[in-house]
């Protein structure tokens, strides 16, 4: 069992005062990450060479690894796509629309759409490689592993799919139990360098005394601990052990991300999203579409947060949609849905040859 480095192209931290476009497609997504440069491409396409010609895999299952899909397009080896639905984009010509509940511009889409594939096609004629008819080509494998559930899949218009259940986990973290006599508990995962974070503290804080309010902060300054004291309120550095808090949580507050959103659901918990890039945007539209949460964007104080728990708690249609989805999914255990997944991709290398994924 061998684990190397994936060629990689950091997209680095945006520069203050930097204003990128706005993200509307999938290939619109890729290119920081080395889809802006024929050159940089190419570079990466002969790392992900060098590594088949090294292992001479005879399958490769990619999470989040468009180009080593791009790579290995027209090998002779089955290819996989394994992720939880941001990370699958849909295989269509043009590209599925990422805000597909907005009006798009289908010239700006298709003009953005054909600038990312010219820079793949010059990338793969520099490796001595046949270019693609359209972008979508190299994302279409021998078979796709959806690790996520249909209702809260991040693209609502996906052709018929099976979906395996989630793979987040939540027995990790410092193990710690609710309050004792609480009349509400609500659990919050929110990350420090967000601008959100303060109004959300803020708004969490003056929940009253007799609820019991975790919030799990990963790398929170020691100082901003000090500002957020009271009996009932507990503030926690770094993650926190969710087996024990789940069962009895009445509400959960995140960016929506994945794997922590779906597992909260199949607890069956009620969300409040605060989304920042365009998945969580997406997941928390999701979501919100089954009638399971809500999602905040935009300008927003703590008053607005303040308000939008209360929504969440009190109306027991957020808490029904959200048990509709745990009596649906809260058997499926990650563990197993991960061992199902291995011996499926098992199973269909071992059958072979497979046809290869040529376009």
């Amino acid at each position: 069992f061998s684990v190397v480095q994936a060629p990689y192209v950091s997209p680095g931290r945006r520069q203050p005062g930097e204003i990128r476009p706005q993200i509307l497609l999938y290939s619109d997504d890729l290119l920081a990450c080395g889809y802006d440069s024929p050159a940089r491409l190419a570079q990466l396409i002969a790392g992900w060479d060098g590594l088949m010609k090294t292992f001479k895999p005879d399958a490769l299952v990619a999470q989040s690894a468009p180009t080593a899909l791009l790579a290995t397009h027209g090998m002779q080896l089955a290819r996989f796509r394994l992720g939880r639905g941001y990370d699958l984009p849909p295989a269509t010509i043009p590209q599925t629309p990422m805000r597909h509940w907005m009006e798009n511009d289908r010239q700006e889409t298709s003009r953005r759409e054909a600038g990312v594939l010219a820079t793949v096609n010059a990338a793969l004629r520099a490796c001595g490689r046949e270019p693609l008819l359209n972008f979508a080509d190299f994302l279409r494998t021998d078979g796709d592993f959806l690790c996520a559930f249909r209702e809260t899949d991040h693209y609502p218009d996906r052709n018929p799919a099976t979906y395996y259940g989630s793979l987040g986990k939540t027995d990790g973290g410092t193990p710690i139990d609710w309050r004792p006599g609480a009349v509400r508990r609500v659990f919050a995962y929110l990350q420090p360098d967000k601008k959100v974070f303060m109004p959300a503290m803020q708004a969490l804080f003056r929940l009253p005394e007799n609820f019991d309010v975790i919030v799990a902060a990963p790398k929170v300054q020691r100082g901003v601990g000090e500002q957020f004291r009271r009996p009932g309120f507990r503030l926690f550095d770094g993650p926190v052990c969710l087996d024990q808090l789940l069962p009895d949580c009445n509400l959960m507050v995140n960016h929506a991300s994945s794997g922590i959103s779906n597992s909260a659901l199949c607890a069956g918990i009620p969300l409040l999203m605060l989304p920042g890039h365009i998945e969580q945007i997406m997941q928390a539209r999701a979501i919100g579409r089954c009638g399971a949460g809500l999602g905040m964007s935009g300008d927003f104080s703590a008053n607005d947060i303040l308000h939008t728990i209360g929504r969440l708690l009190e109306d027991p249609r957020f808490r029904q949609a959200a048990q509709s989805l745990r009596d649906r999914y809260g058997s499926l255990r990650p563990g197993q849905i991960a061992d199902t997944v291995a011996a499926e991709i098992i199973a269909r290398v071992k059958a072979g040859p497979v046809a290869t994924a040529a376009g």
